[in-house]
């Protein structure tokens, strides 16, 4: 039940009033019996009623006074209702039940009411069911630009750009989801629209960065080779031989911290060799 349910008011009180009236006037059929929630009471009058109209087609005289027997238990329930002090009555048939009065109801001020959902939002639910994807993203980004702090919102544009297969959005969404409060960590393992992008490498490195993206390294912009600093020069061997070998061992530690691809590496390599 959410808090709007909680402070919704209830009028489910039994009025002895009503229950008076549906006694007197309707007491033959069991109406008010009904009405107080005892079924099986209200089911005996309709069947006294009922047997009484089948034996009227056979022996006037004998259903008649059958016949009257529910009219007047419906008669006298209904005054003995009406004379029933409002604590007995209640004591007895509102046992459990709850009204707010009339000068106590809540105003819409005086509880939250739940936000209306964003029209842009419920545009972009629609289109994604109907698997227009590149669509709902139009929608549901017309919606951040409403609320951009709701979760709902990138959670959803995480699946239509998994379903494009577009990984970097879609971890990027889904870690602004996490990052505005999205919890049901167990829905992004099994949820069918981000089947595609739990397949990506990236993705372990993803969870176990708490879902949230590894801020990517810097590629270089200049030939590292221009950065080298140069060694002394040994006598005993060839310049231009040592200078070779100590830029291909740069590369290689580069290589391995990272900073360079294999790749990249490789193109490095050849440009040095075709020195």
């Amino acid at each position: 039940m959410t808090d709007f349910e909680d402070f919704q008011p209830r009028f489910n009180m039994r009025k002895k009033s009503i229950a008076g009236f549906f006694g007197f006037f309707f007491g033959a059929l069991g109406v008010h019996r009904f009405y107080l929630g005892q079924r099986i009471l209200g089911i005996l009058y309709l069947l006294m009623f009922f047997i009484g109209l089948f034996i009227a087609n056979e022996i006037y005289w004998v259903s008649f006074p059958f016949l009257l027997i529910p009219f007047v238990l419906g008669v006298i329930d209904g005054i003995l209702f009406w004379a029933m002090p409002r604590e007995e009555f209640d004591a007895k048939f509102n046992a459990g039940r709850t009204e707010t009065p009339a000068y106590r109801q809540p105003f819409a001020t005086d509880f939250q009411r739940p936000a209306p959902v964003s029209q842009f939002k419920k545009a972009g639910i629609e289109r994604y069911m109907e698997c227009d994807f590149e669509g709902a993203l139009e929608a549901f980004q017309k919606a951040l630009d409403e609320q951009y702090d709701d979760p709902a919102t990138h959670f959803n544009m995480a699946c239509c750009h998994a379903n494009l297969e577009q990984a970097e959005p879609a971890f990027f969404h889904l870690s602004k989801a996490v990052e505005f409060g999205f919890t049901d960590f167990e829905k992004i393992f099994r949820h069918d629209a981000l089947a595609w992008l739990r397949t990506q490498p990236a993705f372990a490195e993803f969870v176990q960065n708490d879902y949230r993206l590894t801020p990517a390294l810097p590629r270089p912009k200049m030939n590292l080779l221009d950065t080298f600093p140069e060694k002394k020069k040994d006598p005993e061997q060839s310049p231009a031989k040592t200078n070779l070998l100590d830029q291909i061992i740069k590369l290689g530690e580069l290589r391995d911290q990272g900073i360079l691809t294999e790749e990249e590496f490789v193109v490095q390599k050849k440009k040095l060799l075709g020195q």
